[in-house]
C-alpha cells in the first residue's frame, strides 16, 4: 500500500505543485480515509523522503555491483546516470517538488536530509569514504554537483539524455580530484 500511496502522489504531483498537495486529496484519490493514510505517512514530510526513497531504491537496483574495474570516475557516471535513468519516469512530479517543496518550511528541511542521504548512498556504493570530515565534505562536493547537473537534467528534452550524459561526464572531471577517497 506505501508504494502505491507514492506513485499516486507523483501522478498528482505530475499536475500539482508540492506545496499545494493536501493529503486529503492524496487520501481521496487512494480511495481512503485521511486516518488510513496517516497511518503510513504521519506527515508530508514523511511521503517526501518516501518519495526519495523509491529513487534511492531503484537506482541501486539498476546500478550493479560488480565494477570494480572501471575507474571511480566511471563508478560515479555510471551510478548518477542509473538515477537519471530512474527519476525520467518521474520528472514532471520531481521538478514541481523541487521548484515548489522550498516554500514549504516543514518539508524542505526534510527534502535537504533526503538528498543528503541519497548522495551519501551513491558515494558509498562507489567506495568513497562518507564518515568524519572527509565524508561529510565529499557528500557536499557530490550535492553541490548533482544540484547544478539537475537544471541541465530539467531541461534536456533529448530521448538518450544527451546534454545531461555530456554535462555529467564533464562535470565529473572538474570535481573528481576533491573527492576525498
Amino acid at each position: 500500500m506505501r508504494s502505491e500511496i507514492v506513485e499516486t502522489a507523483l501522478e498528482i504531483l505530475t499536475q500539482t505543485p508540492w506545496d499545494a498537495l493536501t493529503m486529503e486529496e492524496l487520501a481521496a484519490r487512494m480511495s481512503i480515509t485521511p486516518i488510513q493514510l496517516y497511518t503510513f505517512f504521519p506527515t508530508r514530510c514523511d511521503l517526501l523522503k518516501s518519495i526519495v526513497q523509491l529513487i534511492d531504491d531503484k537506482m541501486l537496483m539498476l546500478y550493479r555491483e560488480g565494477k570494480e574495474d572501471l575507474s571511480l570516475q566511471e563508478k560515479l557516471f555510471d551510478i548518477i546516470m542509473c538515477r537519471f535513468e530512474v527519476m525520467e519516469a518521474y520528472k514532471k512530479p520531481l521538478k514541481n517538488i523541487i521548484l515548489t517543496v522550498w516554500r514549504d518550511p516543514i518539508s524542505f528541511p526534510s527534502g535537504i536530509f533526503s538528498g543528503l542521504h541519497s548522495m551519501s548512498l551513491i558515494l558509498g556504493a562507489v567506495g568513497v569514504p562518507i564518515e568524519g570530515i572527509k565524508g561529510k565534505l565529499n557528500i557536499k562536493i557530490l550535492s553541490f554537483f548533482y544540484l547544478y547537473t539537475l537544471k541541465f537534467w530539467f531541461d534536456d528534452e533529448t530521448q538518450d539524455m544527451a546534454k545531461t550524459l555530456a554535462h555529467v561526464d564533464k562535470g565529473l572531471k572538474n570535481i573528481i580530484d576533491f573527492l576525498n577517497v
